[in-house]
């Protein structure tokens, strides 16, 4: 009868606290609001749901709408074009998430991993992510290769993780399973996302991606006039520097057979 008079004192104890918790505003009302904002206009315009199609000059916005139709080539156009578009490289922008979900995004990263000699991270984190999905009898092969490469202290690879890191891995690998590096793994994933992923979007491999594909963008916008045989026939004869007879040519056609390489005055 005491020890359950206890557990009821337990309770409501902690029915109280958790009352006063729910009572007391952690984050400001205002703030909140705020931050659902700022996503929201960082996101519109990757969303044809808030963003109609036509109303922004991109390649991709000749999609059909993937709310209101069977086919989802909006969201996997630049997949399947493996173009380096202005709208692809902002959604790198938007969170770590996103450039590792992209498979350009990752080789991108890995390149500027590379040149920083810290590409051992992204390639641990890859390996953790193929072994948590592979099948159960690929699970040990795996486990063992990436304990080589990345983990043991003659590691051809080593990833910095720290000693608390390092002490749970090593005790999880006594029942080695698809979850024995996770937390190795979710310590380099925050590596990268407070370090590495900020370096990247300041660097001259990502500058430059967006500048090409701002290129790409204002020669879409601004194309190269087109001339039908019609129109080159009045520059021909507005020439000064041709001689129309000593250029037969094939008008029906379209193309021009010139037999005199040289203009006469």
């Amino acid at each position: 009868m005491r020890r359950c008079t206890q557990v009821q004192d337990t309770l409501k104890l902690e029915i109280n606290q958790l009352n006063n918790r729910l009572s007391k505003n952690v984050l400001r009302t205002s703030k909140v609001v705020e931050n659902y904002l700022a996503y929201h206009e960082h996101r519109r315009v990757f969303d044809p749901f808030l963003t109609p199609l036509g109303t922004v000059s991109d390649p991709f916005q000749s999609q059909p709408n993937p709310w209101i139709s069977d086919t989802v080539d909006f969201w996997q156009h630049d997949k399947i074009t493996g173009d380096i578009s202005t709208r692809r490289l902002k959604l790198w922008e938007e969170c770590f998430e996103e450039l590792l979900a992209d498979m350009l995004g990752r080789e991108t990263l890995q390149k500027f991993l590379d040149k920083e000699y810290s590409g051992e991270n992204l390639r641990f984190w890859w390996e953790v992510q193929k072994l948590r999905k592979c099948s159960c009898r690929m699970v040990p092969v795996l486990v063992t290769e990436i304990y080589n490469e990345f983990i043991d202290t003659n590691a051809t690879s080593p990833v910095n993780v720290d000693c608390k890191v390092m002490e749970i891995t090593e005790e999880n690998l006594k029942n080695p399973n698809r979850w024995s590096f996770d937390e190795a793994a979710d310590h380099i994933f925050c590596l990268m996302k407070n370090d590495s992923y900020q370096r990247f979007l300041r660097s001259d491999i990502y500058k430059d991606l967006l500048i090409q594909s701002k290129k790409k963008v204002s020669c879409l916008r601004n194309p190269a006039p087109a001339y039908s045989a019609c129109s080159l026939v009045h520059i021909l004869h507005a020439s000064d520097f041709i001689r129309w007879a000593d250029y037969p040519c094939n008008i029906a056609s379209g193309h021009f057979m010139c037999a005199k390489v040289e203009g006469q005055r």
